[in-house]
């Protein structure tokens, strides 16, 4: 994980989402640390959720 703040990588994060994936992230986009906070706290709960569908 890049640093935050690194707006190479957020940048770069952006165009790897799907349309829709991350609802709403657009309007985070160009205010640097706040989407990769955003994308950062997005991939978290998807790995507990995932982590949870694979223990159950």
């Amino acid at each position: 994980m890049p640093p935050s703040g690194d707006t190479r990588w957020i940048e770069w994060r952006v165009r790897q989402l799907q349309d829709g994936e991350y609802p709403g992230y657009w309007e985070f986009q160009g205010f640097g640390v706040d989407i990769t906070e955003k994308i950062r706290a997005k991939e978290q709960m998807a790995y507990a959720v995932a982590s949870m569908q694979t223990n159950s």
